[in-house]
């Protein structure tokens, strides 16, 4: 007994021991917060930050190719996890209605794109929460049944517009959205904002520009910051984002609301308004960081749903957007495209991998074919036990935009690997829902690991 009761002391003395180191370590890297904050908001206000002229303000040429920046370095690595080609059962197209991929220049527009081996890890969806189930809410304990207005944007407009000889044209909003939704059995949960075009000025294009949008900034920014953990789940290291780094973010947003997205075709309008949904989201967190969750962001206590249906998250054309405007207001109901909720990421573990590099007009459906397949076969997406079937919340938030609940099942079939599709089986209904809200931060990850090691 008292050789147990020593060797206890023993344990609980180095377990002691480690934490005070690790968090001297912790410590002595954090970055000073050098953050001037304005009265009675919660955007920073940079020091000395570089003005950004308008983007080709003539609008006559292409963009062209800017010189790299060299202000970003050192990027973090993280383990990776391959999954390798997708199966032989993923159709290549896709839904690719509304979204052609072909004629359209791509002179001086990077043309990374993000290789089909970052894949993430089947079965793996591992809460962050410490201790909290998935199903739970993260903030506070509130459930997540709620219809929660959240940036997992999804296009459900038709392209529509008629191939003209140049000149700028405008979108028909489509009038049968909502009906046609319901006659497929899908409707959007309560909270989440309807599909319908927040002003009919972005629904302006020019189908024969050339123009290209310069995104070198924020491919820097994610080259620097982003890398996948051993999961596959890219992780953000937002402790390690520095006032420069801030400026020039910055500096991206304001280059992108001084644009005149009228003037872009679509493809090229609908890689714009991916790029600003994330830098944005991006910015609100660092702006209210260190946080656990990016629902812990609200304007009043009250506020459950996070900083997505904050007004004046961006101006764009002078109309002032928040981030659900951007996503049900105008990517959704103008380009009418399930795959886009794997473009558009919420800061959290539950979302979609927020992409390495920035969206190119050039490769958008090979991309997003590449981001479905690797969100429905991740872990995050399907799960199956003893309660059944049991899918992310983003099918049920947005399942009218996959046609329902039948949809929701052809849809995760067709992206599906052999595991996943084993796993739906011949099931005809969905369960359950699950999502994880924990913020998306590389610091809460080496934590976990931290955790098991003292354990």
């Amino acid at each position: 007994m008292i050789f147990t009761s020593i060797d206890r002391s023993a344990r609980i003395t180095k377990a002691i021991t480690i934490c005070a180191l690790f968090l001297s370590l912790e410590a002595w890297l954090t970055p000073n917060n050098c953050m001037a904050w304005q009265s009675g908001s919660r955007s920073p206000t940079p020091a000395a930050s570089p003005s950004v002229a308008p983007q080709q303000p003539s609008f006559g040429t292409p963009s062209a190719q800017p010189a790299p920046i060299q202000n970003f370095s050192n990027p973090i690595q993280f383990p990776q996890n391959n999954f390798g080609t997708p199966p032989a059962g993923v159709n290549p197209n896709g839904f690719s209605q509304g979204i052609p991929t072909q004629g359209i220049p791509t002179q001086g527009i990077p043309t990374q794109g993000v290789p089909l081996n970052q894949g993430t890890a089947l079965n793996q969806g591992v809460s962050l929460n410490q201790g909290i189930q998935l199903d739970q809410g993260f903030n506070q304990g509130i459930p997540m049944d709620q219809g929660m207005p959240f940036n997992q944007g999804i296009v459900s407009q038709g392209s529509g517009s008629t191939q003209g000889s140049g000149s700028t044209q405008t979108m028909p909003t489509q009038s049968t959205q909502q009906s046609s939704a319901s006659q497929s059995g899908g409707s959007s949960s309560p909270g989440i904002p309807d599909s319908s075009v927040v002003d009919p000025i972005f629904e302006i294009n020019n189908p024969s520009s050339m123009i290209g949008v310069d995104h070198s900034i924020w491919n820097a920014f994610l080259a620097k910051h982003v890398a996948p953990d051993s999961q596959g789940i890219n992780r953000v290291c937002y402790k390690r984002v520095t006032c420069e780094d801030m400026q020039l973010l910055q500096s991206y947003l304001n280059q992108l609301q001084a644009t005149d997205v009228r003037q872009l075709n679509r493809n090229e309008q609908l890689a714009y308004w991916f790029n600003l949904y994330n830098a944005r989201t991006i910015a609100v967190v660092l702006e209210n960081y260190p946080i656990r969750s990016i629902r812990q962001v609200k304007q009043k206590f009250t506020d459950f749903v996070g900083p997505f249906d904050d007004e004046g998250a961006v101006t764009v054309l002078g109309k002032s957007l928040s981030l659900n405007d951007i996503e049900s207001g105008i990517i959704r109901p103008i380009w009418n495209e399930p795959r886009i909720h794997y473009a558009l990421n919420c800061a959290s573990y539950g979302c979609p991998n927020l992409a390495t590099t920035a969206w190119q007009s050039h490769d958008l459906d090979a991309r997003l074919n590449d981001a479905a397949y690797q969100y429905i076969n991740s872990g995050r997406a399907v799960k199956t036990g003893l309660t059944g079937l049991r899918v992310s919340k983003i099918y049920k938030w947005y399942a009218a935009d996959f046609g329902g609940e039948e949809g929701v099942l052809k849809h995760l079939k067709q992206y599906g690997n052999s595991d996943t599709i084993r796993k739906l089986g011949c099931r005809e209904s969905i369960n359950g829902y699950f999502y994880d809200w924990s913020l998306n931060d590389a610091k809460i990850q080496r934590r976990r690991v931290f955790e098991r090691f003292i354990r």
